[in-house]
């Protein structure tokens, strides 16, 4: 991997860890964004608590297992596109907006993510 990609590698992994941490414990913390919603209570805890274990895995992840953070991302991704059909149908199109970047930044940690293992770096 180049340095170039290394440096968005490592920049996506901050971003994406922070940004998911925070989100799950405000979930966790009983925030009300979710819960005004159709969502029931128990889902909004559970994304919560696999938001904050995302967040730790594409972190942390690598010291246990190469593998960790991908499933991490990819559990995330899930819970994302959830997220945005959520919006949707709720016709939330600006409050979307942090969901769809989220989305792309995982995507984007994926493919670099594999490319890093398929060029054994």
């Amino acid at each position: 991997m180049t340095l170039k990609r290394e440096i968005i590698y490592r920049g996506l992994t901050l971003i994406l860890a922070v940004a998911f941490f925070i989100f799950g414990t405000t979930k966790l913390m009983g925030s009300t964004a979710l819960i005004d919603t159709s969502v029931p209570r128990a889902l909004v805890y559970f994304i919560g608590v696999a938001q904050v274990a995302g967040a730790l895995g594409i972190l942390f992840g690598a010291i246990i297992h190469r593998i960790l953070p991908r499933l991490a991302a990819l559990g995330l991704t899930i819970i994302m596109v959830g997220a945005l059909v959520l919006h949707a149908q709720n016709r939330e199109f600006l409050e979307a907006i942090p969901s769809i970047l989220l989305f792309l930044f995982l995507l984007s940690y994926l493919y670099l993510n594999i490319s890093k293992t398929i060029s054994g770096k």
